[in-house]
């Protein structure tokens, strides 16, 4: 495989590793929603959060979708380096991405300045 397709592979992996991270934070955080909803089942409010710890779970969840989107953001600017290369134009790279073609600029150029 060229080295282009291993940047891919390697940002795909990635990819794939923050998103099943993401996944259980977000499967997390429902159990803490639907124990909060349990406690509010004639409770109020104050009381029903104090028996729920809901903050770090929200921040850990906060971290996780953080991780998704720079981990989206390296795969698309490796995936659209990759093709640029390969000679697909920037208004073909923007209609697959679905992103303006602006953006498939932006993305190879930060990745070219970057030396990658």
């Amino acid at each position: 495989m060229s080295e282009t397709g291993d940047d891919v592979v390697a940002a795909i992996d990635a990819h794939i590793e923050i998103m099943g991270a993401l996944r259980s934070r977000l499967e997390a955080n429902e159990g803490v929603l639907r124990r909060l909803q349990g406690a509010l089942d004639g409770a109020d409010i104050i009381r029903a959060m104090e028996m729920v710890e809901t903050h770090n779970g929200v921040i850990a969840t906060d971290v996780a979708v953080q991780d998704f989107y720079e981990s989206r953001h390296r795969l698309r600017e490796a995936a659209l380096a990759a093709a640029m290369r390969a000679g697909m134009t920037t208004a073909s790279a923007a209609l697959l991405f679905g992103v303006p073609p602006d953006h498939v600029v932006g993305y190879t150029t930060e990745r070219a300045d970057r030396g990658a």
